[in-house]
């Protein structure tokens, strides 16, 4: 592909303006659904249709279960040295 893929919409000031005729366009046609999907293949392999998302909410939710067991533990640590809200 090039660059750097687009593969959302983009609101600038220019699209802002007929936002309503953007929606509809990314909810019909959908032009940008052919990079989307080379993007979802590059990263999640051949999947099926909705899988993609499926991978990239439980990769989500694993990493905001890490982020918050980190969280936890820094607490506990910083509770243990006296140092809890500070």
């Amino acid at each position: 592909t090039g660059g750097a893929w687009q593969v959302g919409y983009p609101l600038d000031r220019e699209r802002i303006a007929s936002l309503a005729e953007a929606v509809k366009e990314a909810a019909g046609t959908d032009p940008m659904a052919t990079e989307r999907n080379e993007l979802a293949r590059y990263y999640f392999g051949e999947l099926a249709r909705g899988a993609a998302t499926e991978s990239f909410i439980s990769a989500t939710a694993r990493l905001i279960e890490e982020r918050d067991q980190l969280v936890r533990a820094k607490l506990d640590t910083l509770a243990e040295l006296g140092l809890a809200g500070q």
